[in-house]
């Protein structure tokens, strides 16, 4: 028998933005807007922020989605294990929205990377690596 209190859907919405990283999606793209107003450089496109965003949440999920069936003290690691097929399925169109959303930035930017020196090139690439 579950001795835990059935929670409510304020508490359920606030675990799924939280534990879902949609959180640290949103102080990304608060991050990066408050950058380019800094420096001043001209506005991005919608693509842009949605891959800012995107790639967040799907970078800090990564580590969470895989089926495990222990329970663990890490309240994050066991409510992915309950949401197990809601993230996996989350994960899915997350990734489709980032193709899509790199595919339209690509095509927008295409002649501006294309003309990239090789200094800016080597800086760009250092960051995944």
């Amino acid at each position: 028998m579950n001795c835990q209190p059935a929670k409510n859907s304020v508490t359920r919405f606030l675990e799924y933005i939280f534990f879902s990283n949609y959180f640290y999606g949103i102080c990304a793209l608060g991050l990066s807007i408050e950058a380019t107003l800094q420096q001043k450089i001209p506005n991005k496109s919608f693509a842009y922020f949605v891959l800012i965003f995107l790639v967040t949440v799907l970078y800090y999920a990564y580590p969470y989605i895989r089926k495990s069936l222990s329970q663990t003290n890490n309240p994050r690691t066991n409510w992915y294990t309950r949401n197990y097929n809601l993230m996996r399925w989350n994960q899915i169109a997350i990734t489709v929205i980032l193709l899509s959303s790199a595919l339209l930035f690509l095509k927008q930017y295409e002649r501006t990377l294309t003309h990239l020196p090789i200094n800016k090139w080597l800086l760009l690439l250092i960051f995944p690596v």
